[in-house]
């Protein structure tokens, strides 16, 4: 959706910067491309997983997806929420999920989301 050309702008500026990043976008959930993203994240070391929706006493759907894709290759994978209720998220946010100063709940208005 929209936040895939959000996040671009941020990948973007950061590979201007000479940072090694990039953006994998899912276009199909179900069913999901298991094959298609095994390859395209074949020697990655680290992902970061950005959902819209919360599974309260389970794992966001694509973090699940993916965990269950990348399991046993070593790649590091980090998820995170964001945009709950429709808030905005911004490519300044990009920044702090590749370094990992992002919370687990991002684009919140400032409001601590209860987990």
């Amino acid at each position: 959706g929209s936040t895939a050309g959000t996040v671009k702008e941020g990948v973007d500026a950061l590979r201007d910067e000479g940072l090694p990043v990039g953006l994998l976008r899912i276009v199909s959930f179900r069913p999901f491309p298991r094959a298609a993203v095994a390859e395209a994240l074949a020697g990655v070391r680290s992902v970061v997983v950005l959902d819209r929706a919360d599974s309260p006493g389970g794992a966001p759907p694509l973090y699940a997806e993916l965990a269950s894709v990348l399991y046993g290759s070593g790649t590091g994978l980090r998820g995170h929420v964001y945009g709950l209720g429709g808030r905005d998220f911004h490519p300044e946010d990009v920044r702090e999920l590749v370094t990992g100063e992002a919370p687990a709940y991002l684009a919140l208005r400032s409001e601590t989301c209860p987990v």
